[in-house]
């Protein structure tokens, strides 16, 4: 993955996108995001490097001095009452985990089996197993 590759991945809600790896998107932010399971590779390509249409030769790839900035970590919101999703020994999958993650703790609960919990959305399974 390099400046100026286009990938081609799956968002937190299952849903298809783009990213441009340059400035508003760098190497480190982009594996950060697959890293944290927040993004996913599409299912055809997990087994592979991410998908990659690299720009004409001619591109010349931004400077460093116009990388941006690293992004904070993001707090809780005040006065949140969840409990701590996806920690260790809850058996709940934190909320970016991978939509099959998902499925499985569905399964695990008994409340669907996998080829029907498989035709839900990512967020509707959530909400599936919240309400137990």
């Amino acid at each position: 993955m390099r400046t100026g590759d286009t990938l081609r991945l799956i968002g937190p809600a299952g849903a298809p996108f783009k990213v441009t790896v340059g400035p508003a998107f760098t190497v480190e932010y982009i594996e950060e995001r697959l890293r944290t399971g927040e993004w996913t590779l599409p299912q055809a390509a997990a087994a592979q490097a991410p998908v990659v249409d690299s720009p004409p030769a001619e591109a010349t790839p931004p400077t460093a001095a116009s990388a941006p900035a690293p992004l904070p970590e993001q707090a809780p919101a005040p006065g949140g009452s969840t409990p701590a999703p996806g920690a260790k020994g809850s058996g709940r999958p934190a909320v970016n985990d991978p939509k099959a993650a998902w499925i499985a703790h569905v399964v695990s609960l008994g409340l669907l089996s996998a080829e029907d919990a498989a035709t839900y959305t990512k967020a509707d399974l959530i909400d599936l197993a919240d309400a137990q």
